[in-house]
Order: structure tokens, then sequence, then C-alpha cells
């Protein structure tokens, strides 16, 4: 077990360093790298290899290394273009590559103070709806940053009674599969929900919400002279490894961060987050897959796409799968809950398992009368569509079918139907 899920690790590393590979340029200097021939464009005709450093040589390198200011510019600048759009491929890797670039720099503490709070702003920090409905505890989202990419964790613990702290990442990383999971089993509880949760009820005399943020990590600084001294290389080519828990992992920053929320009466709320029955083009697929433990889980897949007219449009559902329309299990899925595999799809794909049929499949597909009995339905919820977070309404309608006809083979969506 042991030898196929490193052999796995390695498998997935050689692909990540192939990537990487690509996007630096395509070769490693050093003396793992092979050796081409080089002509020198000044002197034609003359040969030299990657041991005899190019003219200017020094100064090209200083006018190709980005600053931290750069590399920070660059990030923002990703995720206000594609906010609200998909990037490509090339976006992508470009994307990647500036992060591993800071988060070598931000394992290294190279970071100043203006720089974390540009990178640790309210806005892209978190996530909110700007109006709440007074009275309830205000849901929000710590986002992810990709410069989090290993071993660095967030915390953001509101200065509200009763409020939840948020947190995402994690200081600690293993070499495989087996590993993490004995780190995860081992690591101390945490009273957090997770990214995403209430953080409690603001005071009526002040709609504003402080917390406070640190930052986290279980790395030792880089060595940054492993593969030709180029140390923005170095941080994506090595693993991120290390066993160290939050309280044994060092303080990268701490700030406070500030929120505002504007509280409104539940009628005032509704108003201005509307119901809709629209018709929405959602659909749903069931699938079995054995797990190594033996057992069979039952995976439920949501997808739907969203016309023009629907793109701010918040659907959060609860699914029920029903038992002679008796509710046998209900899950609920908030609108952050939601993926885009392409322009203009969301999916929920590999999170949702519907437990009360937990090594069921096999007995009721041989049972078409006992199969009939179950129905799965989906509805909106108004609650759970609230994590919309810039939704200007929400899908209060209701779908339904037999369960039958959601049974699949496996979870691919069946996006051209």
């Amino acid at each position: 077990m042991v030898k196929t899920c490193c052999r796995g690790r390695l498998l997935a590393f050689a692909c990540a360093l192939s990537v990487i590979l690509s996007a630096h340029g395509g070769t490693i200097s050093g003396s793992a790298a092979i050796a081409p021939s080089i002509t020198d464009p000044e002197n034609s005709g003359t040969e030299r290899t990657p041991e005899e450093p190019p003219r200017h040589a020094e100064e090209s390198a200083v006018r190709d290394t980005p600053s931290t200011d750069d590399l920070i510019r660059r990030i923002v600048a990703f995720d206000v273009l594609h906010a609200s759009s998909v990037a490509t491929e090339e976006e992508q890797a470009e994307h990647f590559r500036t992060c591993a670039m800071l988060h070598h720099r931000i394992v290294n503490a190279d970071l100043e103070p203006q720089q974390w709070a540009r990178l640790l702003a309210p806005d892209r920090l978190f996530r909110w709806r700007s109006v709440w409905p007074e009275g309830q505890p205000v849901e929000m989202e710590l986002r992810w940053g990709r410069w989090q990419v290993g071993c660095i964790e967030v915390r953001a613990t509101p200065r509200l009674v009763g409020g939840e702290m948020l947190r995402f990442g994690r200081t600690w990383n293993g070499m495989c599969g087996l590993s993490n999971a004995d780190l995860k089993e081992g690591e101390p509880p945490v009273a957090s929900p997770g990214p995403f949760g209430s953080v409690g009820t603001p005071d009526p005399m002040s709609n504003r919400i402080v917390f406070d943020v640190e930052v986290r990590t279980g790395l030792d600084p880089f060595v940054n002279d492993r593969f030709g001294g180029d140390p923005d290389l170095d941080a994506m080519l090595f693993p991120m490894v290390s066993n160290r828990y939050w309280n044994e992992s060092r303080t990268l920053a701490t700030t406070v961060a500030e929120v505002d929320i504007e509280v409104v009466s539940g009628a005032e709320f509704a108003a201005r987050f509307p119901a809709s029955m629209e018709a929405v083009a959602l659909r749903a697929r069931v699938y079995g897959h054995r797990w190594a433990d033996g057992r069979q889980r039952a995976n439920l897949v949501l997808w739907w796409t969203a016309s023009a007219t629907q793109q701010d449009l918040a659907v959060g559902v609860v699914v029920e799968l029903l038992r002679d329309g008796e509710v046998v299990e209900s899950l609920t899925v908030p609108d952050r809950a939601w993926s885009a595999p392409r322009p203009g799809v969301k999916s929920v794909n590999g999170k949702l398992l519907l437990d009360s049929l937990l090594d069921r499949l096999p007995v009721l597909t041989a049972d078409p009368d006992e199969l009939a009995r179950y129905e799965l339905r989906i509805r909106g919820d108004a609650a759970a569509a609230r994590s919309g977070w810039t939704a200007r309404r929400w899908w209060s309608g209701s779908l339904a079918w037999p369960l039958a006809d959601c049974l699949a083979a496996d979870g691919r969506l069946p996006l051209d139907e």
C-alpha cells in the first residue's frame, strides 16, 4: 500500500515538474541536468556549455525576477479578472508560478507589513453578503489563496460572542496519502467549522465585525542552492513536507481585519434578495464507488447550466432522498459549494454521499420493485442560498426524479445532454 501511494505521488510530482519546467523555460541548470551545447550569438561559430554563464547573466536575472510587490499585483489582477470567468490553461499555469514564487518568499518571511496588508485585505480575505437579516448570525467564508499552496494556514477569529473561528489551509503536509491520514488523525481538535461558518451577531449599534487574523507555517525557510540557485524555481520543485501542527508552527503574520455589514429587517432583506421560481436546468446523478474498506458508497453529483440571465441567481438547495414519499435522508448544499468545470456550468462533484444507500445500490438495482419506491427531490432553500455572496435573487423552485433515472456508472458530467 505504501509503495502504491508513493508511486502515485512520484507520478503526480513528475507531471507537476513537467508543467513547471515548461512555464520556466524548459531546462534546469545544475549537475542533474543534461548540458546541451549553446551557440553564443555574439561570437558566431563558437560554442559554450551552461557551466559557462552567458554575458550579462546577472543583469538579466535581476531584470527577469519580479519584485514581491509585482507578484502581489499580479495575483490581485488575476483574482479581479477571473472573479466571474474561467481562466485559460496558460493563464492558470502563469498564476500558479506567480503564487509559488510568492509562497517561497512568504515562507522565508520576506514580506513587509504593508505587503501583508495588501495580501490580507478584508475584501481579498473574506466573502460575505453586504446586507444581512437582523437577529441571525452572519455567515462568512474565508477565501483560499493559491499562495497557500503548501503548509500555510490562515485563521480568522471574530471578536463576537458565539462567533466561530474560520480557518483555511494547514501547517502540516505529509509525503503521501498515508502519512497525511496519520497526520490528520493526530491533529489536536480545532473548534472551527472550516473556511465557512457563522461568525456571530454584530452589535446593533455597530454593524462592523472585527477579526484577529494569523498566518502560520510548519515549514523551515527554504534552501535556495539545490538547482542552480533559483529560489523561486526551487520552491516549486521540492514538495512542502512538515509534521508541525498549528501550536508547533511559526507565525508569519498577524493583522486585524474589519468587515462592515448592513443589518436590515427580515422583510427588507427578503425584498432585496427575492425568491424566484424560474426554471433552472439542474440535474442529478447517483453512482456507486467502492472504497478501500470494501464498502460501496453512493456518490451524488449535481450540476446546472446557468443561462445568460441567471449569472446573478443563487442556487442553494436541500436534496432529499424519499422512500414511499417519506424523507429518508437530506443534504444541504449551499450556493458556495458549486464549482465551475467550464464557463456557464456549475457542479458539485465528489463531495456528497447518500449515507442511507451505503452498500444498497447493488441491492436496489437487482430489485426493480424496491428501486421504484425511491425518489430524489431537490428544492431551493433560502438559507442555503445566502452564500451566493454577490447574487441578487435565489431559486425557490423544486425538481424530482425517480431514483432509477438518476443512477449512472460513474460521476462524469453529461454536459452536452
